[in-house]
């Protein structure tokens, strides 16, 4: 569909109309904390594909221990069990590499 074509004085006319009627003050959004935060979550997409990734490296290196230095293997240790108990939200940028390096 086209997009519609405004002479230049319907233009003039709808600002005049848009000035009067504000429909800037009329925008209230949302004021209850519940509200805020089901409106904070509107432009999120899923996510989950960056996690799995990260879930398989995790238990991957924890198999792997020869490859990886000792201190890579223990913090995989770690976000293993928060993978488990679910505290894990994204993948810091050291982590997104070693996941990036090794193929995950």
């Amino acid at each position: 569909m086209a997009a519609r074509k405004w002479t230049p004085e319907q233009r003039a006319a709808q600002s005049n109309a848009i000035h009067a009627w504000q429909p800037w003050q009329q925008s209230t959004g949302a004021k209850s904390a519940a509200g805020k935060t089901t409106v904070s979550r509107n432009a999120y997409r899923g996510g989950t594909r960056p996690f799995i990734r990260f879930s398989r490296w995790v238990f991957w290196a924890i198999d792997h221990p020869e490859t990886l230095t000792p201190e890579i293997v223990e913090a995989a240790k770690l976000r293993s069990t928060e993978l488990v108990d679910g505290f894990v939200g994204w993948v810091s940028e050291a982590e997104a590499k070693l996941i990036k390096k090794y193929g995950l």
